[in-house]
This record gives C-alpha cells, structure tokens and sequence, in this order.
C-alpha cells in the first residue's frame, strides 16, 4: 500500500507534472465589481467579512510553515494541515 499522497492540501493532484505552472497558478483573478446596486454599507461589511478571511487563511499558513520547519515527521502535522485545508476551501 502506498503512503504516497494523491492530491496536494490545497487540491492539486500529485505528482505535480514538471511542466506545472506555478506563476500562472498563483496569479490573483481580477476584482469582482459590485452590483451596482449594493449599498455602500454592504460592500463594506462583504469587504470586512473578505479580509477576515484572508487574514484567518496567512495567520493559518504561517503556523503550518512554522510547524513544518519544527517538525521532523509529517505525522505529527495532521491537524495543522486539516485545519490549512478547512481555510483553504473557504
């Protein structure tokens, strides 16, 4: 039986081809304008709720990396890398 992972945390299918395009895979999709009818008090609390998010998903990928440059086992970095993947599909 193979130990060998068949998908990547954040959803990749492995082995990664050596013709993977990361720069391309990283890039930000373009901003998504607001209907124009949305109030700006909406937009705003959206805005608000967006950034809790990003600001959840690095504080989550910096403990992940700290945990994973501590670690000497890929074991014992199960749940870093559960609670990496919840944020990641968020």
């Amino acid at each position: 039986m193979s130990t060998t992972p068949t998908m990547s945390v954040c959803g990749l299918p492995l082995p990664l081809l050596a013709t993977f395009d990361f720069d391309a895979y990283q890039k930000c999709p373009a901003d998504i304008a607001a209907p124009p009818d949305m109030e700006l008090g909406d937009k705003n609390a959206q805005d608000i709720a967006i950034l809790q998010r990003n600001k959840t998903s690095v504080t989550t990928t910096r403990a992940y990396q700290r945990a994973a440059a501590s670690t000497a086992g890929v074991g014992s970095l199960r749940a870093t890398q559960c609670a990496f993947t919840v944020c990641c599909l968020l």
